[in-house]
């Protein structure tokens, strides 16, 4: 099966939601040290940069040259045991490993084994879905039960799956019926659906029913009709949709209403968590109760989105952010190099070397 995927831009990044309050975040000092804010302290965890690192709420996760899983969570420093290196995924607040074939995620006691001989497996933020090998299914792992979500047959060695934060969609192709995982049930959305534009985010969805020949929406239980023609392409986000329409405009769906934001294209566009922005003529737009809100005359080098926030770099290198049409300056000291954002935690490096924090209004800086 083929879905239709948002395309990510390398100067976005999906993050955890801002709503949930101060997490942890990640900083590097001039002198290499890499380290942890979290509670409002500095702690310095390593000399060097990790190789790869993950955010995760009020925890976080990083591998370093060794290809060692170490992480801080509860307020101190762990180590992950593994036996080699490991695949990680990671979401908000939800974190899995698969070392070998095992599939593992973590709890609060330690690792937990979720499954010995493991294929594909994807992270949200309430769900962990995963090929099983020796039973040839798709399983979901969600609220610490584990269940069966769809039979294979025994041609099929590498199945997909769209996830959102709490959804999982999958195709039954020889029957063409497209399945839905809500709230630990197994519903069909529709019996003929041959896959070609289906998106999924947190508690919406959207997918073209070829039977029924319109463009649905699945939004908190309930299914919709959205369109009459196939659109162009769609992205989904928390409780939004993004999509260019089968004529050609560009709209967005959230609370169960559809609205046109461009009457053409944009030339890209991004659908992340709750926020949805668009570059058109070269400007960089973001959308408020379902209107179009030039964010600026021009597109940033790098922004992420944290629920309902955009942090960004300015023309100037100074920390910006926009959250449901409140404007303000993280940080007006130029030449930033670069910034990490975790929960409504942003940490950034000056160029005078000197590494400070932002919290709702409030800064620290490294001793």
């Amino acid at each position: 099966m083929h879905f239709h995927r948002p395309v990510v831009a390398a100067v976005c990044a999906l993050l955890s939601a801002w709503s949930m309050g101060q997490g942890c975040a990640p900083y590097t000092t001039s002198t290499g040290a890499f380290g942890i804010f979290f509670n409002e302290r500095f702690t310095d965890l390593e000399q060097g940069v990790p190789v790869q690192t993950f955010n995760n709420g009020d925890r976080f996760f990083y591998r370093m040259d060794d290809q060692s899983l170490r992480g801080w969570m509860d307020g101190h420093a762990v180590s992950i045991p593994t036996k080699g290196p490991v695949e990680v995924r990671t979401s908000n607040g939800r974190f899995a490993w698969k070392d070998g074939e095992r599939l593992f995620t973590l709890r609060a006691e330690g690792p937990l084994l979720i499954a010995g001989q493991t294929g594909s497996f994807s992270v949200t933020d309430s769900l962990i879905a995963y090929h099983d090998l020796q039973e040839k299914t798709i399983r979901v792992y969600w609220r610490g039960f584990n269940t069966i979500a769809a039979q294979l047959d025994s041609a099929t060695t590498k199945p997909q799956w769209l996830a959102g934060p709490n959804t999982l969609v999958f195709h039954i192709r020889a029957e063409r019926r497209l399945m839905l995982f809500y709230h630990g049930e197994i519903r069909e959305l529709s019996k003929e659906v041959d896959g070609a534009v289906v998106v999924a985010g947190g508690d919406v969805l959207a997918y073209m029913d070829d039977g029924r020949k319109t463009f649905r929406v699945f939004d908190k239980g309930t299914v919709s009709d959205l369109e009459d023609l196939r659109p162009i392409n769609a992205q989904a986000g928390n409780g939004i949709l993004g999509f260019v329409s089968g004529t050609g405009k560009f709209k967005c769906y959230r609370n169960g209403h559809s609205h046109t934001l461009c009457r053409e294209a944009p030339s890209s566009y991004f659908v992340q968590d709750s926020v949805i922005t668009w570059v058109a003529g070269g400007k960089w737009y973001t959308e408020e109760k379902g209107e179009a809100v030039l964010l600026e005359p021009y597109v940033p080098e790098r922004w992420e989105v944290n629920g309902s926030t955009i942090v960004y770099l300015n023309l100037d290198r100074e920390l910006r952010s926009y959250s449901k049409g409140e404007r303000v300056n993280i940080s007006r000291e130029p030449n930033i190099e670069r910034f990490d954002v975790n929960g409504s935690l942003v940490t950034w490096t000056t160029s005078q070397g000197l590494t400070r924090a932002w919290d709702g209004g409030e800064r620290w800086e490294h001793p």
